[in-house]
């Protein structure tokens, strides 16, 4: 069974000998077939999707930025609002609070939702792409799908049952890959262009720090570097103990004592009583007294 699907694969993607060019004979690599469709004769909705996203992204990582440096000005005019020196004007934390909500609302509604239509977008289009290449070589001169329709036994005469809705397959395992490729790549671009923005801000807020003062203006940025640095190590960790077992007693953190389940504790599922009548035993039943009827 398995030399058969194997020829089937080498079949559907034209790798035989002799055979002619398949539709998706580029496609046999892992890289080959993420970018096939940029590739395509349709590159210009593609790269034009896939720049409309980034720049998209990006607006969106750099929306979060002017979102928490307005929310720490919202703060700050709330802490001096009876100051006796400075006091914060009503109309001055009137303005700062509809520049938050105003950015929130422009982070939220059009880019992040603009971003999900583009990004839902490229997945239906590229999804269509590869069904079609894939039908085509499944449907092509070669007779693939018949052939594979016709596979009855293996090697050793055993039957083989030919597998069913083969389109719907290809299809459904298209769906998956396209949509977690989009969904990793949007986050990967998400996550540098937010250390490049946030970087740039603490970069610009930075100054001198008591006893760094080697490292000169750049000493709170530095703090701030080192900080994340070993928060996200520490999480890093937190995540392998949890995933992979620790030598930490189960649902105690390794860090602080916090009560962060490590491991999850399989337990037996309840016993169910039985349902059968008292007074009808059973081999699954325990035994019972008979319980008088009048």
């Amino acid at each position: 069974m398995r030399s058969h699907a194997w020829q089937f694969v080498k079949r559907l993607l034209g790798r035989e000998a002799g055979s002619h060019t398949s539709p998706v004979s580029s496609m046999r690599s892992f890289w080959g077939l993420m970018r096939a469709y940029w590739l395509s004769e349709r590159w210009r909705e593609a790269w034009g999707l896939t720049f409309a996203i980034l720049v998209l992204t990006a607006l969106t990582a750099q929306a979060s930025v002017w979102f928490a440096v307005t929310s720490g000005e919202l703060i700050n005019r709330i802490a001096y609002f009876h100051h006796p020196a400075t006091p914060t004007t009503p109309m001055a934390l009137l303005t700062t609070a509809a520049t938050l909500a105003a950015i929130a609302i422009m982070r939220d509604v059009c880019f992040t939702a603009v971003r999900h239509f583009f990004s839902t977008t490229l997945h239906r289009k590229w999804r269509a792409w590869l069904d079609r290449r894939f039908n085509e070589a499944l449907l092509d001169s070669n007779h693939t799908h018949f052939h594979l329709l016709q596979m009855g036994s293996d090697a050793s005469g055993s039957a083989v049952p030919a597998p069913d809705n083969i389109d719907q397959r290809v299809q459904e395992s298209i769906k998956g890959m396209t949509g977690g490729a989009i969904g990793l790549g949007m986050g990967i671009a998400g996550v540098v262009l937010s250390l490049g923005f946030v970087g740039s801000k603490l970069i610009e807020m930075s100054s001198d720090v008591r006893g760094f003062e080697f490292l000169g203006s750049y000493g709170s940025a530095c703090l701030a570097f080192v900080a994340v640095a070993i928060y996200v190590a520490a999480q890093h960790r937190h995540c392998r103990q949890a995933w992979w077992g620790s030598p930490a007693p189960v649902g105690t953190h390794a860090m602080g004592g916090g009560k962060l389940p490590h491991r999850i504790e399989r337990t037996p599922p309840p016993q169910l009583p039985c349902r059968r009548p008292p007074w009808r035993e059973g081999p699954e039943c325990p035994q019972r007294a008979p319980v008088s009827r009048h």
